[in-house]
């Protein structure tokens, strides 16, 4: 009997090719978006999971609040140094801590340099974290101070091969370079780990050279490993008490000396919490977190796109089963019991489903390159394969044969034989079922067009705003931290790019953007400070809105004048800013006379609003990075040019460069991938409808050959009877329309409501996504209904 089942489904499958090659392509589809999207979300929410003391590992947090502990100010999953070891000796619920800082080295291996990025750790980082050594033992690596243990990648790249133990590298420390043997070589870090290394020194050599005991450090990421029967909510709640004692003596120093009046407590965050975590970022320590918003879009996505597939797939089963009631009727009138006629009608619905399920897994292996590049992961078919992934695709998959055998397998096998036989069964009646699913799969896919026009206005609008300075052209190079400072050599750099045609300007500042807290008229402001040179604003292209700029011609302006932004000035509550003094407690004291108003400009990304801001001249801050603005002509000319100067001057480091704009499109990575994927799945989900769309309107045109065929033998047009055919689909549109538009109307302004600076969705985005889908179905059915109005009536009529 099973074979004889199959034998029927099969013939079914082929003498119906049109229905069959549709059903397939559209379920086929879907469930291939499905398994990739499920490889991906696997390994997000795999990272850090695979060490074996994954449930005991623990991120050290600090949270910052004001006096009162009502505001936030600061959240960070960084440390300084003390705090680790101060918290594992205090407490004896934690069984080992483990540092990581980040850093970066300049690096000689024979007659070759390189920039190299490193951590520094403690000596037990391979007894923390289950990170597999091809040469070395975890114990041993860091047995000496000038230990290095590289990667089998930095191996390969330094020496050309994975054995390396024993190999010496030179790495640059404080102007010079020292020696240090190569004690360990470990496997590259997996991909879905938080801790991506190259290379890996000893905090003990760290310390040997510097201390720092301060306990309002924030440089490093601590982990302490809990023991077995430890609660980490009651290790929180000793950390904070610990820190009331150990760190007494500075915040009443920093409350004396500078006013200091914050709250400042100690968390735990899980480590298998960290890559899915946003709050405390990731710091150069650890790989930067991932949105959870890209998890759960892709994740809706996914059930958006499983839905419209299944939706499918059971209209089309619906619709081509309205045409086997007479070979029902057949079979019960032979002596066919409704209980075989259920399970040949499911058996034939698994078998469809299966078949489509071995397309899908064929066409992810194809695809899975392509989502790779799209996604920046590095994803294998095989992650797919575990025991509970499995049981999730057969449950799926006997879902899915359910969801679409179930109508013509518990409906068609009541009917009665007589009266289906004498065409008297009310198959031609409205059908809600498929047409509610039509609404439904209609209202999915014009969502997600409406998703995907919002967010590319808003990567436009994040991409083309105006800045308050000009980013073209203007080139970024890093300078080494030197012994002698780098004042001097930024002026050289100067004099000697000094009228060179290529270049418009030159200009320096501080490496990264320092952020503090100072004090003005007795209110204590958070600030972003930078050191600038009298250049910086006008390379740039930032407006003063009031007092001056740094000159040349004041020389206190490299002592004590400072530049604020209008940002500052508002969050000061000055309605005359020139003259205002600017107190620095966390650096004596210091106090700054404000020459000059800076409009403001964005200076971060536009994730964050404009926060208040402080230039000074000072040399407190040394300068780290020199910009050029060059003409837009004979750009490589000028980049060998900038090269050849820098080793001039400092020919023992090595000459590294970026295009601002090219850091800033970095900054909005996120919105890309963002942009790339909805736009796969909105077009993906609009094809898949259509699909089955074409598939209804082929059965709706079988359906009605004869009425058709009266209807022009009475005089009826082309235009008409495909005006006829069209409409039934029209209204359906209709209803999806009006129910799509305000959800998603509700939906992406929420969405839109997260970023400080975005657009304003317009009404004619909405009227757009609603003029092309209706197009594209009119489309897609006008086909089948031309086609079925110029059919020969005669022909029409005559047909059973």
């Amino acid at each position: 009997m099973l074979t004889n089942y199959l034998k029927i489904a099969w013939r079914n499958l082929v003498n119906q090719r049109v229905y069959s090659l549709i059903n397939l392509s559209g379920l086929s589809l879907g469930l291939t978006c499905v398994l990739v999207i499920v490889l991906y979300l696997k390994n997000e929410l795999s990272f850090d999971s695979f060490h074996d003391k994954a449930d005991r590992i623990y991120r050290l947090t600090n949270t910052t609040t004001n006096a009162s502990g009502t505001d936030i100010k600061n959240r960070t999953g960084n440390t300084g140094a003390v705090q680790g070891p101060a918290f594992a000796a205090s407490i004896p619920e934690i069984e080992s801590v483990t540092r990581m800082m980040g850093v970066s080295f300049n690096v000689r291996s024979g007659n070759e340099g390189f920039n190299q990025n490193a951590h520094y750790v403690d000596t037990n980082f391979f007894q923390t974290f289950s990170l597999p050594l091809l040469e070395g033992t975890p114990r041993s690596v860091f047995s000496t101070l000038r230990s290095v243990v590289l990667t089998e990648k930095t191996a390969q790249t330094y020496f050309g091969t994975t054995h390396a133990l024993g190999q010496t590298l030179s790495l640059e420390m404080d102007g010079t370079f020292e020696p240090f043997v190569v004690t360990g070589v470990a496997k590259n870090p997996l991909p879905n780990s938080s801790l991506q290394f190259e290379m890996l020194l000893s905090f003990d050599f760290l310390e040997s050279k510097y201390k720092n005991d301060q306990w309002f450090s924030q440089y490093l990421a601590t982990f302490f490993v809990l023991r077995p029967d430890a609660s980490p909510l009651n290790v929180e709640q000793k950390l904070d008490r610990v820190f009331a004692v150990l760190g007494r003596d500075q915040v009443a120093k920093a409350a004396k000396e500078r006013g200091y009046q914050e709250q400042r407590q100690f968390g735990l965050q899980p480590l298998t919490d960290v890559h899915l975590t946003l709050e405390y970022g990731g710091g150069n320590e650890l790989a930067m977190p991932t949105s959870p918003m890209i998890l759960y879009l892709l994740g809706g996505i996914a059930l958006f796109i499983l839905a419209i597939a299944c939706i499918n797939f059971v209209n089309l089963t619906v619709a081509r089963s309205l045409r086997r009631a007479r070979e029902v009727g057949v079979r019960k009138v032979i002596g066919g019991k409704r209980s075989q006629l259920i399970r040949q009608f499911l058996g034939e619905s698994l078998l469809l489903s299966a078949i489509a399920f071995g397309l899908a897994l064929g066409f992810a292996q194809l695809v899975l390159p392509f989502f790779n590049a799209l996604s920046g992961q590095n994803l294998s078919l095989s992650y797919l394969f575990d025991t509970r992934l499995v049981l999730l695709y057969i449950g799926l998959l006997i879902i899915t044969a359910l969801l679409a055998g179930s109508y013509p397998a518990f409906v068609l096998s009541k009917f009665n034989p007589s009266r289906v036989l004498y065409g008297r069964a009310g198959l031609q009646g409205k059908n809600y079922l498929s047409q509610g699913l039509v609404v439904v799969q209609f209202a999915l896919s014009v969502f997600l067009i409406m998703a995907t026009l919002a967010v590319f206005s808003q990567f436009n609008f994040l991409t083309t705003k105006d800045l308050g300075y000009n980013p073209e052209h203007l080139v970024r190079i890093d300078l080494p931290t030197l012994r002698t400072g780098n004042d001097n050599v930024t002026q050289l750099f100067r004099q000697k790019l000094a009228n060179q045609p290529d270049l418009v300007s030159v200009t320096a500042k501080n490496r990264l953007d320092e952020y503090t807290s100072v004090r003005t008229n007795d209110k204590d402001i958070d600030v972003n400070y930078l050191r600038i040179d009298e250049n910086y604003l006008p390379t740039l292209g930032i407006k003063l809105a009031q007092g001056r700029n740094f000159s040349t011609a004041y020389a206190s302006d490299t002592l004590d004048n400072a530049l604020v932004n209008e940002s500052f000035v508002r969050e000061a509550g000055w309605k005359n800013p020139i003259g205002q003094r600017v107190i620095f407690p966390e650096r004596d004291n210091k106090a700054y006379r404000v020459v000059g108003v800076v409009r403001d400009y964005h200076y971060s990304s536009l994730h964050e609003s404009i926060q208040p801001q402080v230039f000074v001249g000072d040399a407190d801050l040394a300068f780290g990075e020199i910009w050029v603005r060059i003409q837009a002509g004979n750009v490589t000319r000028t980049l060998a040019l900038l090269d050849r100067t820098y080793h001039q001057l400092i020919p023992q480091h090595f000459y590294s460069y970026q295009f601002l704009d090219t850091i800033l499109a970095e900054q909005y990575d996120l919105e890309v991938r963002l942009r790339q994927i909805i736009t796969w799945a909105a077009g993906l989900c609009l094809f898949i409808s259509c699909l089955g769309l074409f598939g209804i309107a082929t059965f709706s045109a079988e359906r009605r050959t004869k009425e058709i065929g009266v209807r022009k033998v009475l005089g009826a047009s082309v235009a008409e009877v495909t005006a006829l055919l069209s409409r039934d689909v029209l209204w359906l549109l209709v209803i999806a329309l009006l129910i799509a538009i305000p959800i998603a109307w509700l939906s992406l302004n929420r969405w839109l409501d997260t970023y400080p600076f975005h657009v304003t969705l317009s009404v004619w985005l909405f009227v757009g996504a609603a003029c092309f889908t209706v197009v594209l179905a009119l489309l897609t059915v006008s086909f089948q209904s031309i086609k079925a109005a110029l059919m020969n009536p005669v022909k029409s009529l005559r047909s059973d």
